[in-house]
């Protein structure tokens, strides 16, 4: 890649895209629960409202969840909404329903019997979708909780009768629920629907807050289009007004000069070169053909003097991370990250910010340091400059990219979400602040915590904001045994990346240095044992050492007591071949060196 060429994420970092035609986006699993539509409560007006998908709700909302069996919607379906009440009498529909429900969509309620046997139930009656209202299973729960957190994510599940479930059904949480149940108690007409987005993805950003210093031309601005009508739909304008800090306004169209029925367009809009003015820039994105409010997007971002952000700057308490540990193995490693792109004159990156929402739960006492330790790193995101993103299946991609290193020690004192602001040390060499930025280049910050050493299945709660769109779909990766593309559902984590000229009341000093000549790491190369030798002024009352492989992860450890000079032995026959990190922590000061483990 030629130094002077800007990443264009569209054609360098992004996998292949269809610019025009794709299939629409209601074919994808079976079931409705990733058919991207919103819950349009249309009448009575008390209530009306659009209620989204689980991964599109805003934190603390409530919101709809799909269902695994069944047809995917390929239509807007709207009804008049009518209990189902089946032979019982009850509104659970676990049994036959001697009513007619021809051409309403079915209310019924959660419990006794599985959710597709509700779902046919209902079919039989003659309607044509189910909605399924949750209850309270404790005086604890809020009116937009949810009965299970991994049926968020896949769906309500199937069973009797699955198979033969040829309606679309969508399950609701109680609050919305009440507010159905009291207006049809009213004896009003209640109406829904369940409408596709006609416009959706709208992306222009890279992230939502760059360094004035950093502005880049953007590129990749687009929106996907959606033909819903019957027929072929012509002479489509879509259109996108970009509100500068100062209030002046850009506009920015893409044609599509015919679009079959059902077809979606990923549209393509000019680049835009954002004016380095610090401040707010606002996105509203809109087209000729469908007008309600629905079909405009609006998108933010923003001009700082040296931060860079994926979240939009506005911390919301409570932070995110696994929610219910007794289902996940209490040694997973969990990793977040957030991807920058510098400007044409690169930079300096000095400081690593975010926030920890429960950092008195997570803190072990007595535990060695490292098992309390959250580690950011910054990992060079395409180290051979071949304009492809280095990420593909894993941070284990960027073990050998890493630029900078910082390390939070819990304690048990750290303030709950508050943002921290820890010192960047060049990872191959401590002494160095900071970390040179390549120009027109990608880097991620990343934030580690390793469970294995702790061992008790708490995790922490990383700060947050609500969630973005951004263009590339590894923006915020996240892995918790397996990789998630786009972080979690409806949050963005606070990672920070600060530029020098960033002022702020960092959380902890640099340790102090041990001098380099008094650590010996022999053989280095080290095939079956790596001795570390250490000799210190003084008797230091605690020395540790330990061995971290690139990701940060502690692969050895070892502590010993009165400690004035000796050695560390450590056997490293079961070790990968590659490079890992010695950390050594005394009195006297701290040490990180190289070793290179052989075949």
């Amino acid at each position: 890649m030629k130094k002077n060429n800007v990443y264009s994420l569209k054609t360098l970092l992004f996998p292949a895209l269809l610019a025009i035609c794709s299939p629409a986006l209601s074919q994808g699993l079976p079931g409705t629960n990733d058919d991207g539509f919103s819950v349009d409560i249309r009448t009575p007006v008390s209530i009306a409202q659009y209620i989204p998908h689980y991964n599109k709700a805003k934190p603390g909302a409530c919101y709809w969840v799909g269902s695994t069996y069944g047809p995917s919607l390929g239509q807007d379906v709207c009804g008049e909404v009518a209990w189902a009440y089946d032979e019982t009498p009850d509104s659970l529909g676990c049994d036959p329903i001697p009513g007619n429900l021809t051409g309403k969509i079915a209310l019924i309620r959660r419990g006794r019997c599985n959710f597709s046997l509700k779902v046919y139930r209902a079919q039989q009656a003659g309607a044509i979708a189910v909605i399924i209202l949750n209850h309270f299973d404790s005086a604890a729960d809020g009116p937009c909780i949810s009965y299970s957190f991994g049926v968020q994510f896949t769906g309500m599940p199937g069973g009797d009768s699955a198979h033969a479930v040829k309606i679309p059904s969508v399950f609701l949480q109680r609050e919305t629920g009440a507010q159905l149940s009291e207006a049809l108690r009213n004896g009003e007409k209640v109406e829904v629907c369940f409408r596709l987005p006609r416009v959706q993805n709208a992306a222009i950003a890279y992230h939502y807050a760059t360094p004035v210093s950093q502005v880049v031309e953007l590129r990749d601005i687009y929106m996907e289009y959606t033909n819903r009508d019957t027929k072929a739909q012509s002479d489509i304008m879509a259109k996108v007004d970009i509100t500068d800090p100062d209030g002046l306004v850009t506009t920015l169209t893409a044609p599509i000069n015919q679009l079959d029925a059902s077809q979606t367009a990923r549209v393509w809009f000019p680049p835009y070169k954002p004016v380095k003015k610090i401040g707010k820039f606002i996105a509203t994105f809109s087209n000729n053909k469908y007008t309600e409010p629905r079909d405009t997007l609006i998108r933010v971002f923003c001009h700082t003097p040296y931060t860079y952000a994926t979240d939009n700057l506005t911390l919301e308490p409570g932070g995110v991370g696994p929610y219910d540990p007794s289902i996940d193995p209490p040694d997973w490693v969990i990793q977040n990250a957030s991807l920058y792109m510098t400007g044409p004159n690169g930079g300096e990156a000095t400081y690593a910010s975010f926030g920890i929402a429960n950092p008195d739960s997570v803190y072990v006492r007595n535990l060695d340091p490292f098992g309390n330790a959250i580690v950011a790193l910054l990992y060079d995101a395409d180290k051979n400059r071949d304009g492809v993103n280095d990420f593909a299946n894993s941070f284990a991609d960027l073990e050998t990219n890493i630029v900078a290193i910082a390390y939070l020690f819990l304690d048990g004192t750290q303030p709950a979400d508050s943002i921290l602001h820890l010192p960047l040390q060049d990872f191959w060499d401590p002494t160095i602040f900071g970390a040179k930025l390549k120009p027109d280049h990608p880097y991620y910050l990343s934030l580690i915590y390793d469970g294995q050493m702790a061992g008790t299945g708490r995790f922490p709660k990383f700060s947050k904001t609500s969630d973005e769109f951004y263009v590339h779909n590894l923006a915020t990766p996240l892995c918790i045994g397996q990789l998630f593309p786009n972080g979690w559902f409806n949050a963005e984590v606070i990672t920070r990346l600060q530029l020098k000229g960033f002022s702020p009341h960092p959380v902890g000093t640099k340790v102090p240095l041990l001098d380099q000549s008094k650590v010996t790491i022999a053989p280095n190369p080290a095939h079956e044992t790596a001795r570390i030798s250490i000799r210190l002024d003084a008797i230091s009352p605690t020395v540790r050492v330990q061995v971290l492989d690139l990701t940060g992860r502690v692969v050895r450890t070892a502590t010993q007591h009165h400690f004035q000079q000796g050695t560390f032995d450590f056997d490293v026959r079961d070790l990968p071949t590659g490079t890992y990190l010695v950390a050594i922590a005394t009195a006297e000061g701290g040490f990180l060196g190289k070793m290179v483990v052989g075949q």
